[in-house]
């Protein structure tokens, strides 16, 4: 049993993913849910239409220097007072992944320093309540950043 299908089925759950194989993938796992195939920088959804947001390991494929937009669009769909939790690879530079789920792969994957994801967060219009970096844990390559924060 999946994490959604163990949810409350009366929560209106949307996601949203810019890779079409997860999209679809999500879809046919979730048919009653609402995926949709978007950049975390222009997301098709409503201005405040959401009550919380979950940007879990979403951020690993944005540059730094890219973090201000995708934080302004995610303050742009969550509500006043509404809840934002991101997780993602902590740290500075680029890895590039060879191998993942048994397939051979190139992919690029940003790391980003938890105090100045924080920072960003603030700058763009967010309150953070929490902040967690840990270090890499057993198969992990790399410490972990995880914040809470609220859309002021």
């Amino acid at each position: 049993m999946s994490y959604l299908e163990r949810l409350d089925p009366t929560l209106d759950l949307t996601g949203a993913d810019l890779a079409p194989g997860m999209v679809a993938r999500a879809r046919s796992r979730h048919p009653t849910r609402q995926i949709h195939e978007a950049e975390l920088a222009a997301l098709p959804f409503a201005d405040g239409q959401f009550d919380g947001l979950l940007s879990w390991y979403s951020i690993i494929h944005t540059p730094s220097t890219e973090l201000p937009r995708v934080v302004h669009e995610l303050a742009r769909v969550l509500r006043a007072g509404g809840s934002l939790l991101v997780g993602f690879h902590a740290g500075t530079g680029e890895r590039i992944a060879r191998q993942a789920y048994g397939h051979e792969i190139e992919l690029r994957v940003q790391l980003h320093d938890p105090g100045e994801v924080r920072d960003v967060l603030s700058a763009g219009g967010f309150e953070v309540v929490a902040l967690l970096d840990r270090s890499a844990r057993s198969l992990e390559k790399n410490a972990q950043g995880f914040l809470v924060a609220t859309r002021t």
